[in-house]
């Protein structure tokens, strides 16, 4: 017997819904008649939710897990025991935190190498609107553009 699990992404965040399904078959690479257990795993080994008893649907045991809003972080697991059979699959559970600044800078759309200053700006607003302040250490590197002036105006 083998059990195929399946997750419908490798990574979650906290509140989201882990959609999952266990396809479970035999030697013969048909569908398993009998019941399956499943288990939901944290990264700490608890079992934090436990399907009994399982009838597939057409070969599929399909079921979900919404995480709470403040979930173990880390890799989770998804334990399917058939028989004697046992079958892991792991994800992800990571921390989804909003931005709380950006930062925005605005240059000339180009310059001439002749220039004597290189000017612009850089702001840093918070996600409220208001302005961020602080400190700001700029790294301007110049790079030539590869531009070539076609024949007969060359000089």
């Amino acid at each position: 017997m083998t059990i195929f699990i399946q997750t419908d992404k490798p990574v979650y965040m906290q509140g989201q819904t882990v959609r999952f399904r266990a396809v479970p078959i035999n030697t013969a690479l048909k569908a398993f008649d009998d019941a399956v257990d499943v288990f939901m795993m944290d990264p700490r080994g608890n079992i934090v939710r436990r399907w009994l008893s399982r009838q597939s649907n057409f070969g599929a045991v399909s079921l979900n897990y919404t995480l709470s809003d403040q979930p173990v972080y880390g890799n989770w697991t998804i334990r399917v025991q058939a028989l004697q059979q046992v079958e892991e699959k792991r994800f992800w559970v990571e921390e989804y935190y909003q931005p709380r600044f950006e930062v925005n800078v605005t240059t000339p759309a180009f310059f001439f190498s002749s220039d004597e200053y290189f000017t612009g700006s850089v702001t840093g607003n918070f996600t409220s609107g208001g302005p961020v302040h602080g400190n700001l250490t700029l790294r301007v590197t110049v790079r030539p553009i590869g531009i070539s002036i076609p024949t007969g105006y060359q000089s």
